[in-house]
């Protein structure tokens, strides 16, 4: 058989299929599993599903009696990929690490609920290989504009160890609401909805034991209006500023000038990095207005002292300083890619790429000497936008348009500014969420195959768990797509009017962003007709 022509698997698999004529292993109410090597916590998991979802009770089996289910270790395998094999009288699985045995139970998983539900609990006989197309495979989730809780960030976790998606980013800070509970600095969470450092380790545990880490954002030094109300000393002026409740990129922001601010910034995070036991720490570093700087005293004192000759390169300056730090901490440090600005970025720092505005790509060159890079791109990965703007096709065939040597994987962004319950929450990530997986493991995709399967997922087998937008709505096209997308458009350059926003883009770079928006939505005429609305 072809690749990906057996099953309802989201995503495909990618590796080879066997299938054993008239073999079938039948589904017995209860089961047992037999574990040598590998973690408990995805087995846990897998049991707890099973009972839930399908009533099956799941016991371990004695390492001496034959199992329903054994999980073997085999350093052959791919990393993170698996192997199944399933006969008539027992299941085996094959993975070198927790996390391949983690993806193999969650693809069983769904082959036996497929089973139950279509197949008499005939779980037909075949072998499997299977393996990821890339190691990073995230969700990022914003919980500052607007703060869900726990319940909330445990449902989306488990909605994406259900596909396969191994990343939360968790972006804790803006200039809306900061999120995390100090103990150091206890003014952040003042009057602000906020997670006890309990409740974080608590969400890092589920996550943990569904094979999902959690990499935090602390955003700096732009973002950072929330921060700055409990400590405005820590601006270039000293600004008191009120909490933000409105989209924007505010002007005032941390003060690379001052030895206070990175004293402050240190104590932070040398608290904030015993929480989360990921090797990787986000500290944001995208769309950082630098109208203050230009007339800080501390900033042009420290420009003239150590001959940095621009803002870029200012930035790029309190980056390293804070890099050096966390990586005395053992953390690998990932940036917006506005941190590449800079012409003197060191290859200790990953970048996210979200977009550029500018003619010529200034991420191109260090991409190419093998920076590592995440890629989020705004056009396809954007959960906030409408599914008119930022299409289920988009986000599933969703590949790079630069060329990079060193892409660590992809990763959808749920920005939260208009997203004000978890009811919504969850519409604009499902079923998104169901294509980025796809599009981040699998190699060779097909769209309408997907559709295909999605439609399964949804209506016959009922695995997404969140509120998922209806099939129509998040396949919206033609017309009525068109139309929503120029309503939402208005709202946008209306927002990007105000005295708030301030992105730090020259005009010909807001050309760029205007021109960039239009292209990636609409055909040339319908682009040529929104310019003259705008007029």
């Amino acid at each position: 058989m072809k690749e990906g022509d057996f099953m309802n698997l989201i995503p495909k698999i990618n590796g080879n299929i066997e299938i054993k004529e008239n073999i079938c292993f039948l589904i017995k109410e209860s089961l047992t599993i037999r574990n040598a090597d590998f973690s408990e916590l995805g087995i846990e998991v897998f049991s707890e599903r099973l009972n839930s979802k399908c009533g099956i009770l799941v016991s371990h089996s004695d390492l001496s009696s034959d199992p329903s289910i054994d999980l073997i270790k085999d350093s052959s395998i791919q990393k993170d990929g698996y192997k199944i094999d399933i006969s008539d009288e027992q299941i085996k699985i094959y993975s070198k690490n927790d996390a391949g045995v983690t993806n193999a139970l969650t693809s069983l998983y769904v082959l036996i609920v497929d089973a139950i539900k279509n197949s008499n609990r005939n779980l037909k006989g075949v072998s499997i290989t299977d393996y990821p197309k890339f190691e990073h495979r995230g969700l990022l989730v914003d919980v500052s504009r607007n703060f869900f809780g726990v319940s909330v960030m445990k449902k989306i976790i488990e909605e994406m160890a259900l596909n396969k998606l191994n990343v939360l980013h968790w972006h804790l800070s803006d200039d809306q609401g900061w999120r995390i509970e100090s103990k150091v600095f206890p003014k952040l969470t003042e009057n602000q909805a906020h997670y006890s450092q309990d409740e974080i380790r608590d969400v890092i545990k589920y996550a943990e034991a569904r094979g999902v880490e959690i990499i935090p954002e602390i955003d700096m030094p732009g973002h950072v209006t929330a921060l700055l109300t409990a400590y405005p000393n820590l601006s270039c002026f000293d600004e008191k500023v009120e909490l933000v409740n409105c989209a924007g990129v505010f002007k005032t922001v941390l003060c690379p000038g001052k030895e206070s601010t990175y004293t402050w910034v240190f104590k932070l995070l040398d608290e904030m990095v015993q929480l989360f036991p990921s090797k990787k720490f986000h500290i944001g570093g995208d769309e950082v207005p630098k109208t203050n700087w230009k007339s800080c005293p501390h900033c042009l004192a420290l420009m003239k002292k150590d001959n940095i000759s621009n803002f870029d390169d200012l930035q790029y300056a309190f980056t390293k300083r804070i890099t050096e730090h966390l990586i005395q901490h053992g953390k690998e440090v990932i940036c917006w890619n506005e941190t590449l600005r800079s012409k003197e970025v060191e290859k200790n720092i990953t970048t996210q790429y979200w977009v550029e505005f500018t003619e010529e790509s200034y991420c191109l060159p260090y991409f190419n000497e093998g920076y590592e890079v995440i890629f989020s791109d705004m056009f396809n990965n954007y959960f906030d936008y409408p599914y008119s703007i930022v299409t289920l096709q988009k986000t599933y065939d969703y590949t790079p348009s630069l060329k990079a040597s060193n892409v660590l994987g992809i990763e959808g962004a749920t920005w939260t500014e208009r997203v004000g319950t978890p009811e919504i929450l969850e519409y604009m990530i499902s079923p998104r969420i169901n294509a980025l997986a796809e599009s981040a493991w699998t190699i060779n995709r097909n769209y309408e195959d997907f559709l295909i399967r999605l439609k399964v997922y949804m209506e016959d087998l009922k695995l997404i768990t969140l509120n998922c937008a209806p099939f129509e709505a998040a396949t919206i096209s033609g017309e009525a797509a068109k139309e929503e997308s120029k309503q939402f458009l208005m709202m946008m350059f209306e927002l990007l009017q105000t005295s708030d926003i301030d992105m730090g883009l020259d005009e010909s770079e807001k050309q760029v962003m205007l021109s960039k928006f239009l292209n990636n939505i609409f055909d040339e005429k319908t682009a040529a007709e929104f310019i003259n609305q705008l007029m």
